[in-house]
């Protein structure tokens, strides 16, 4: 009679594909010494593992607490010494240093690592660098004992790095980079509260080719010029973007000052396809003008919250805007003095497909009308707290997807509407359903798992996927 005992090794393998789960993987080698053969082989030609999902189990039985030190150094001794991809991330801080020291030993041919809100420290990451030398893809965000010596242990020892996400930690000021790959080309410090101007002068100077540079909220930075600092340090955008001429992400939101001259004639911006003001003051039509000659490749803005005394964008900004040939992505949230000429400027160009103008009582459902007329891509419509519009906007958008054929025109257009002078009552009137148009009331479009996938006002994420860095797990 045929068992399990007698099955062909090449048939547990089989079966062992069909298992869809990664807590039933890791459970496969339980059930006898052969089967715990067969998942050896397999765990010895795994590129990839991402731990949490480890830990997950579809089943509703109720599992005992989980070790999860041991869980990890079982995983890595089964043979992973071929993984390209190890992502600790989410459980990271229940693992402990001498357990993410084992990374080191064993994933020696590890290219992409993410250690994010772990207690990973300065010892365990000079055991995790000189193991692992050849990681290109390196994510530690929020790891609050991270410390300058172990980033500057990673970047001397790995020398093909070319992404460092190091959001959220609190106590490195950027001095490492002085170690980093020239070749890096992405590096996100956004609310490193030590990161100064020196930092991103070592950035500008030594790695050239950056292409996603992200200082958002780093308060100590001052992009002014002050008169005791000497000529080569950082104090602008000027200096950065002349140094770094393939940059196509930039981030500089916070409540930073920004000398004028700088973004009237930025250098070298020709490249660039996203820029995030987010909170920053003094910013005003003119300003807008000049990132409109420089930057004609600019496909997302976001210069929500920009307002301050004496300072403020108009329709007039707006109009200087829609000659950008590419903008797609509009973040205007907070700006009151926006007008109706400068929607209409905008709409006639007919490309937006996010439009996030929260807050603004100027502009109305004439304005909108040719956003709705025009815009026959438009996906995300953020128009929460404007009480100025009324349901007539919501009528043009429904006529204006009526009248265009499937290919011209996006497949869902999801508008956030709360505060608005939109009802719920009204919405239901109309009978959306087959019309492709969703209306929310009770979040925006930040508060989405779309939105914040593809354009969370201020939170843009900076992913490998986006970069297309794949190719190298």
């Amino acid at each position: 009679m045929a068992s399990f005992d007698n099955l062909p090794e090449e048939i547990l393998m089989k079966i062992y594909t069909y298992l869809t789960s990664p807590f039933d993987k890791a459970h496969f080698e339980w059930v006898c010494k052969r089967w715990n053969g067969a998942s050896r082989v397999v765990w010895s030609s795994l590129t990839s593992l991402v731990f949490c999902d480890l830990l997950y189990c579809e089943s509703d039985v109720e599992l005992p607490a989980i070790d999860y030190d041991l869980l990890l150094n079982d995983t890595l001794r089964k043979g992973c010494r071929n993984l390209r991809k190890l992502d600790v991330s989410g459980s990271s801080e229940n693992l402990t240093s001498e357990s993410l020291s084992r990374i080191g030993e064993i994933c020696t041919e590890l290219r992409y690592l993410d250690l994010s809100e772990s207690f990973v420290d300065n010892a365990t990451m000079e055991t995790i660098s000189i193991g692992c030398p050849k990681i290109e893809i390196f994510i530690a965000r929020d790891c609050r004992k991270l410390m300058e010596n172990g980033v500057k242990s990673l970047c001397m020892n790995s020398k093909n790095l070319i992404y460092v996400d190091l959001h959220g930690n609190e106590r490195m000021t950027g001095k490492c980079f002085s170690e980093l790959n020239p070749g890096c080309r992405v590096v996100n410090v956004m609310a490193g509260w030590k990161i100064a101007n020196r930092a991103i002068d070592i950035l500008a100077s030594r790695c050239t080719e950056l292409e996603v540079l992200n200082f958002g909220y780093c308060r100590r930075i001052q992009m002014r010029r002050l008169p005791d600092m000497s000529a080569d340090r950082w104090v602008g955008l000027n200096k950065l973007t002349e140094k770094c001429q393939n940059l196509k992400i930039l981030h500089a939101c916070g409540s930073l000052s920004v000398p004028p001259d700088d973004l009237l004639d930025l250098k070298n911006t020709q490249h660039l396809q996203v820029l995030c003001l987010q909170g920053l003051k003094q910013l005003d039509d003119v300003h807008l003008e000049g990132i409109v000659k420089s930057c004609p490749a600019l496909q997302e803005l976001n210069i929500s919250g920009t307002m301050s005394m004496g300072y403020a964008v108009t329709g007039k900004g707006l109009t200087h805007l829609a000659r950008l040939p590419c903008l797609e992505i509009l973040i205007l949230g907070g700006l009151l003095q926006l007008t109706n000429d400068g929607l209409e400027s905008l709409g006639k160009r007919g490309l937006l497909r996010t439009l996030f103008i929260r807050g603004n009582t100027r502009c109305d459902d004439e304005g909108f009308y040719h956003i709705a007329m025009n815009c026959s891509h438009l996906k995300f419509l953020d128009i929460c707290y404007m009480s100025s519009i009324t349901s007539a906007t919501l009528k043009a958008l429904i006529e204006a997807r009526a009248m265009r054929d499937d290919e011209y025109k996006s497949p869902t257009l999801q508008i956030f509407a709360e505060g608005s002078g939109i009802t719920g009552e009204e919405v239901q009137a109309f009978e959306l359903q087959g019309t492709g148009i969703e209306v929310f009331f009770d979040r925006g479009l930040g508060d989405t798992e779309a939105g914040i996938k593809n354009n969370n006002p201020g939170h843009h994420e900076i992913s490998p996927a986006l970069l297309n860095f794949n190719k190298i797990l």
